[in-house]
């Protein structure tokens, strides 16, 4: 096994709600089913880089529902969401040259790794959380991320995000 250049220092739920739609009826209730009709959103804050210190970057990925409204006549699914979480990520020495310097190597290592790293998170504590609800499990699909990141996020926009740890 080979360490990721990409290490997650620690990360932080900012947001985490869960409605669940009383009004739902389910005849043969599964196991567990997969939650669908969902948006996504993922922002990059760089931090700054100390003399010496690996690169470091910050990610907010958010995943909601794209209908909050949870009656039996509007919402086809069991569930409404809204997660939020921050991940704070650091490069290792273990990263090729030009990925911890340039930019746009960067940001892919940070959309693929990063946001996979915390849509896992994300992933594992709704299943966790809804285990014990009225529909039981529900479980987010599957994703990738390409395309979705918002970069050139100034460092003044980054620092409340860092203050919310």
């Amino acid at each position: 096994m080979k360490q990721s250049i990409l290490q997650l220092d620690h990360y932080t739920f900012v947001d985490f709600s869960v409605k669940c739609n009383l009004a739902a009826e389910l005849e043969d209730m599964p196991d567990a089913f997969h939650v669908d009709d969902l948006e996504f959103s993922l922002e990059q804050f760089d931090v700054a880089q100390e003399e010496g210190e690996p690169r470091r970057a910050t990610i907010k990925l958010n995943v909601k529902s794209k209908s909050e409204d949870i009656s039996k006549d509007s919402f086809g699914s069991f569930y409404s969401i809204n997660i939020e979480v921050i991940g704070y990520l650091a490069f290792t020495d273990e990263a090729p040259d030009g990925y911890k310097e340039d930019p746009v190597n960067a940001d892919k290592v940070l959309v693929f790794n990063g946001a996979n790293i915390l849509y896992g998170l994300m992933r594992d504590r709704l299943e966790s959380i809804t285990a014990s609800m009225p529909w039981g499990r529900a479980i987010l699909p599957l994703a990738t991320f390409d395309g979705l990141v918002k970069t050139n996020v100034t460092q003044s926009e980054a620092e409340p995000q860092k203050a919310a740890q």
